[in-house]
C-alpha cells in the first residue's frame, strides 16, 4: 500500500509540473521578501538614507535582499576576496545603482591582512575560529588570502558627498571592531548602522555583543531592531544576530535646540 501510494504521489508531481512550474526558492524570496527585509529596508529608507556603504558584501546578498524588499538609493559595496568579488561585480552589473568598490579589505589602518577563506565563503575571516565552531562544516578548507587594508573613512570619501545621508553595513565576522576603528568620520555623520554582533563567540579573539554596542553608542548610534542572522529556524540558542541602530532622538534635540 506504501509503495502504491508513493508511485502515485510521483506520478501526480510529474502531471503537474510541467504545466505549473513552481518557481525556485531564490526567485520567491525576490519576489516575496520576508518580514525581516522588509522592516530593514523600510527603517533605513525612513531614516532618509541616500547611500548604503555595505562592508563585507560576499556575493551580494545584503544588496540583493535590500532591492527586492524595496530600496532604491545608492550601494556601494566592499569586498575583499577574489572569487566573491567577480561574482558581486557580474551582479551589480545590472544594476546603475548598485556600485562594487575594488577589491580590498577594510580595517583600522593602511597595510595589509590574511584572510581565511573557508568552504562556506561567508565565514571567512581575519581570525581563526573559536575551538568550539573549528570542526563546523563550512569552516572546511581554510584557503589564506592575502589582500590589501584600507581604512572605510578613506574608501567611502569617493563615493559620498556633503548631502548624502549615508546608512554603513558591516559583516565581517568577528573584525567589526576593526572597520569602526577606521571610520570615525562617516559614523559621526551616518544615520544608522547595521552589524552583526557574537552572541556567543565564533571566532578567536571576537568581541562579545555588549562591547560593539558600546564602540557606536558614543557615535550616538542606539539599536532599534535585532534581527536573524540566517533565516533557518532552529530551537537552539542563536550564536549570533544582526543588530539595526541610528542615530538617537537625544542627539536629534541637541541639534535642534542648537
Amino acid at each position: 500500500m506504501k509503495s502504491s501510494f508513493s508511485d502515485l504521489a510521483t506520478a501526480r508531481n510529474k502531471w503537474w509540473q510541467p504545466l505549473v512550474p513552481f518557481p525556485r526558492r531564490k526567485t520567491l524570496k525576490r519576489w516575496f521578501p520576508g518580514f525581516e527585509w522588509k522592516k530593514t529596508a523600510h527603517l533605513i529608507s525612513s531614516a532618509g538614507t541616500t547611500v548604503v556603504i555595505d562592508v563585507g558584501a560576499n556575493i551580494g546578498q545584503y544588496a540583493e535582499g535590500l532591492r527586492a524588499a524595496g530600496y532604491r538609493g545608492r550601494i556601494v559595496s566592499f569586498e575583499p576576496l577574489p572569487e566573491a568579488h567577480a561574482i558581486l561585480t557580474r551582479k551589480a552589473a545590472k544594476d546603475p545603482g548598485w556600485t562594487i568598490a575594488p577589491r580590498i579589505a577594510v580595517g583600522r589602518a593602511p597595510g595589509e591582512i590574511t584572510i581565511h577563506r573557508y568552504t562556506d565563503s561567508s565565514l571567512s575571516s581575519a581570525l581563526a575560529p573559536a575551538p568550539e565552531s573549528a570542526g563546523a562544516e563550512g569552516f572546511a578548507n581554510a584557503v589564506p588570502v592575502r589582500t590589501s587594508v584600507a581604512t572605510l573613512d578613506a574608501l567611502a570619501e569617493p563615493h559620498i558627498s556633503d548631502p548624502d545621508r549615508v546608512f554603513v553595513k558591516i559583516d565581517v565576522q568577528g573584525m567589526e571592531p576593526e572597520v569602526i576603528a577606521g571610520a570615525e568620520s562617516l559614523l559621526q555623520r551616518a544615520v544608522g548602522v547595521q552589524i552583526e554582533l557574537a552572541l556567543s563567540k565564533i571566532y578567536e579573539g571576537e568581541k562579545g555583543y555588549l562591547d560593539v554596542l558600546g564602540l557606536l553608542d558614543r557615535f550616538g548610534l542606539v539599536p532599534v531592531y535585532f534581527l536573524h542572522v540566517t533565516s533557518r529556524r532552529r530551537l537552539s540558542p542563536e550564536a549570533q544576530m544582526d543588530a539595526i541602530l541610528l542615530r538617537s532622538n537625544r542627539d536629534a534635540k541637541k541639534e535642534i535646540s542648537e
